[in-house]
């Protein structure tokens, strides 16, 4: 759907570099994924079925498939003027639609 809604929200500053850095964490165990990453530019804006998604900032991550490798592979993605470089990631899997990470990698 266009409208998916987060796992998570908040608020985030770049660092004096104009870098943000997202760090996960597994908690006790299990996979951690991610699917998408939205970032918008210090506003919420409602989302309709015609607009579609609502971020200034949209890294769809779901677009590689069932593939394993190695954790200190860098992949990258842009949004607009912005990259995004995910590193620490074991496989990808099409039934969470993203990355993963799970218990015995390297993450």
């Amino acid at each position: 759907s266009p409208c998916d809604i987060p796992s998570a929200t908040g608020y985030v500053n770049a660092n004096e570099k104009g870098e943000i850095i997202f760090y996960f964490d597994r908690n006790g165990g299990g996979h951690t994924a991610v699917s998408a990453i939205g970032i918008d530019r210090g506003r919420y804006l409602e989302c309709t079925s015609t607009r579609g998604t609502h971020y200034y900032y949209n890294f769809y991550l779901g677009n590689r498939g069932n593939t394993h490798f190695s954790s200190s592979t860098t992949f990258t993605y842009t949004s607009r003027e912005a990259t995004l470089k995910l590193v620490g990631w074991s496989h990808t899997r099409t039934y969470q639609d993203g990355f993963l990470s799970g218990p015995g990698s390297d993450k």
